[in-house]
């Protein structure tokens, strides 16, 4: 008797594992976020651990079942052809329990999947179901088999099934990836959407969006090689359910790994691309060769750094002041006898209650901080703007607010 007889096809079905991690769960609607969570982890967790104490047991069986089989291969006498039968008693119908508590697994996490209609749902679950009555009925073949003949045969049968059957379970497995990626690139391409619309909206601020605009492309690019990568899978998928197609399952699932490769990067740069645009919007970057002039009103901060001057007015009951740090010693500062000064050292002198602001020099930093600021800066340098302000460039009539984070502006004078 060929070593071979009673090897079954365990691992097609075991095979499907590595899809399982895509499925998601559906939310029940009356749990809370955190609720759902507990749930749906808690359901997940209980599931496993009943799976992999049958797998367990199974392990144990299998050991006692190869160690009988190769003492019957080595010498087929009475004593190791009844201690072999009886191991065949309990391996099947071990391996065939652990191929039920898989496939009930399985079930369950179709079920759970959000990533199906409830019809794709039905027909997955019916068919597998129809495999669980089919193992079910065949564990009474194996526990009361008469003698090695008749197991023989039945093994051959078993094997037979899941040869014929593997490739539709295959398919299913395929189906349900092929959704949940098809919903992972729908939600990606909606967030790039989205991103999108507000990295244009920044084009109206005269910012610099380019960079931004290449990696949003960049990002396209990937989810594009992402589809057909997907769409090459579903065909070989598809494939499978002929019976007559040899494709190595291997190669399908090296495919869908590039899938899941491409997602992943698709990701992060979806994620870099989300974070440089929150700092695009928190601070504007402006450039403007040749004007030389800015011109500020409002509340909040105005700073200017470089050679030129500072001049304009600011609410001296909005609790208003005026920092200099003058690091070439040459500035000039008129508060038109307002206010109180107050040296800080190193060069940096602070004015408070102030209503009116002149300061020129070279080199200097001015920071103004209050309400009711109508200031205008002229010079090279840089002005930094942040708060309910609104801002003039040069001699254009042009308003302009300033954005949450605020406004940085190279100044020069050519």
């Amino acid at each position: 008797m060929k070593k071979k007889i009673f090897k079954v096809a365990l691992t097609s079905v075991f095979l499907l594992t590595p899809f399982l991690v895509w499925l998601s769960p559906q939310e029940p609607q009356a749990l809370s976020p955190f609720e759902l969570n507990q749930h749906l982890t808690g359901q997940y967790q209980a599931q496993k651990k009943q799976y992999l104490q049958v797998l367990s047991s199974y392990q144990q069986i299998k050991d006692d079942f190869v160690t009988a089989r190769q003492r019957y291969l080595q010498a087929q006498n009475a004593a190791n052809s009844n201690l072999f039968l009886k191991k065949i008693q309990t391996y099947f119908p071990s391996a065939i329990d652990t191929m039920i508590s898989y496939l009930e697994t399985a079930q369950k996490r179709i079920e759970n999947s959000s990533a199906l209609s409830s019809e794709e749902k039905q027909a997955l679950i019916a068919e597998i179901q129809t495999d669980i009555n089919y193992l079910q009925k065949q564990k009474h073949s194996f526990t009361s088999v008469p003698d090695l003949g008749t197991a023989k045969e039945n093994a051959r049968t078993l094997k037979d099934y899941w040869l014929k059957n593997r490739l539709r379970a295959r398919k299913w497995s395929c189906q349900i990836l092929q959704a949940k990626v098809e919903n992972i690139l729908t939600r990606l391409e909606n967030t790039a959407n989205r991103l999108e619309e507000k990295i244009k909206s920044l084009q109206a601020e005269d910012q610099d969006i380019d960079e931004l605009l290449k990696e949003i492309a960049n990002f396209r690019t990937k989810i594009s090689q992402a589809r057909e990568e997907l769409n090459a899978v579903q065909e070989k998928c598809n494939g499978l359910a002929d019976s007559g197609n040899n494709l190595s399952f291997s190669e399908v699932h090296q495919q869908i790994k590039q899938v899941n490769q491409l997602l992943r990067e698709a990701h992060r740069d979806l994620t870099a691309i989300a974070r440089k645009l929150t700092k695009y919007r928190h601070k504007q970057i402006k450039v403007f060769a040749g004007t030389g002039v800015i011109h500020t009103k409002g509340s909040g901060k105005m700073a200017a750094l470089g050679n030129g001057s500072v001049t304009g007015t600011v609410d001296p009951a909005g609790g208003g002041s005026l920092t200099i740090i003058d690091q070439n010693g040459d500035a000039q500062v008129d508060t038109n006898g307002q206010g109180h000064k107050e040296e800080i050292g190193n060069n940096e002198v602070k004015y408070t209650g102030i209503g009116t602001i002149s300061v020129t020099g070279s080199n200097i930093i001015v920071i103004i901080n209050g309400s009711g600021l109508d200031i205008t800066a002229k010079g090279t340098g840089k002005v930094l703007l942040k708060g309910n302000l609104t801002y003039q460039i040069g001699g254009s009539n042009e308003w302009k607010k300033v954005l949450p984070g605020g406004v940085e502006a190279s100044l020069s004078i050519r």
